[in-house]
């Protein structure tokens, strides 16, 4: 490479000056104390959320992050039970890594409801229109809807998830609007789709 192989030193430098903190953290870490509980919490959450978030994917798409799942809470179980000597500080980092995940647990809601996704003819539902646009768009979980251009009319592209109620309005060139309702059904692994208007 020559003298381009120095382009990657301005890069190296900036990640050998954090060594010098990250140094600090892992002398304060290994003093097996409540500073060493605290240092390391932000790992075992950030670590108990990509958990979880391995976990939705696992049960809506398995075995789909299965093992990623798996690694993310052995990785907590291992590193707390090999970097604290102190029973005490062991349950204290595994109860605060348990109350923070449930907490986000809570937060999120619908976190570990299936998500679908389902795409749905116009022609479905009676409407003829040259041009539609969705005029307001309203969820009880996260979801959304898209119209899609097909040949001369339009398909809809529903998503949400499994105990979410949607509605949206559509809206045609002559300014009529359509009102609609959805959820999905686990069971059927379906939508359930009506025109209120």
């Amino acid at each position: 490479m020559g003298f381009e192989l120095f382009k990657y030193y301005g890069y190296l430098f900036k990640w050998t000056l954090l060594t010098i903190p990250m140094g600090f953290i892992g002398y304060y870490i290994k003093k097996n104390n409540i500073i060493s509980v605290i240092i390391l919490m932000p790992a075992l959450i950030l670590l108990s959320f990509l958990g979880l978030g391995y976990l939705d994917s696992a049960l809506h798409h398995f075995p789909n992050h299965l093992l990623s799942f798996v690694s993310c809470f052995a990785i907590i179980i291992i590193t707390v039970l090999n970097l604290f000597d102190k029973t005490k500080l062991r349950i204290l980092a595994f109860v605060l890594t348990i109350l923070f995940a449930s907490a986000f647990l809570f937060l999120k809601g619908g976190f570990l409801n299936t998500e679908f996704e389902v795409i749905k003819s116009i022609n479905e539902y009676n409407i003829q229109a040259e041009e539609l646009s969705i005029s307001s768009y309203k969820g009880t979980d996260k979801g959304d809807v898209k119209l899609i251009p097909y040949e001369n009319s339009y398909n809809i592209k529903l998503m949400g998830r499994e105990k979410g109620k949607y509605n949206f309005t559509l809206i045609d060139e002559n300014k009529k609007e359509y009102l609609f309702e959805y959820y999905f059904d686990k069971k059927q692994n379906t939508v359930i789709l009506k025109k209120t208007n």
